[in-house]
């Protein structure tokens, strides 16, 4: 009996202990970033509070494609084979005030409430302007702006 209790305890020495509830716990990987939609349509450009659009020249972007991938294609800035991306979350009304844009309630709407998805697309070779595409938080609907003009986009 000696020698099983003896057995057991020197066992029980080479049996890993649990770690503590105390101590800290390694972080969590890094969440991959969440998809978005590769292929939109401008639904619509529009004024800014520096600059207004006339009527006409909002209807010539109107259905025009965009593409996000590794990189970026509009009528607007050219394209970029790959891009780095910074994302960051804000408020909506916030990210559309930011950027000055001037959208009327209705639009605003499609965005959703809440915070918005903001990302900065930079091209690696430097060839295109900078791209921030404000995602509301439905994901279906998007804002770009250049040269104080601002172009809603839908999700294809």
């Amino acid at each position: 009996m000696r020698t099983s209790l003896l057995s057991a305890v020197l066992l029980s020495a080479c049996i890993p202990m649990k770690a503590s509830s105390t101590e800290p716990s390694s972080p969590a990987p890094a969440a991959e970033a969440a998809a978005i939609a590769e292929s939109w349509d401008v639904d619509f450009s529009h004024s800014t509070a520096n600059k207004s659009i006339s009527d006409s020249a909002s209807l010539e972007f109107s259905g025009q494609a965009v593409t996000i991938a590794k990189g970026y294609q509009t009528p607007w800035h050219g394209t970029c084979a790959e891009a780095t991306r910074i994302e960051k979350s804000e408020p909506i009304a916030d990210a559309i005030r930011e950027r000055a844009a001037d959208l009327e309630g209705t639009t605003r709407m499609r965005f959703g409430g809440g915070d918005a998805r903001v990302i900065t697309l930079t091209c690696a070779d430097g060839s295109t302007p900078t791209m921030d595409l404000v995602i509301g938080n439905l994901g279906n609907f998007a804002m770009t702006c250049i040269a104080d003009v601002c172009h809603t986009l839908k999700a294809k």
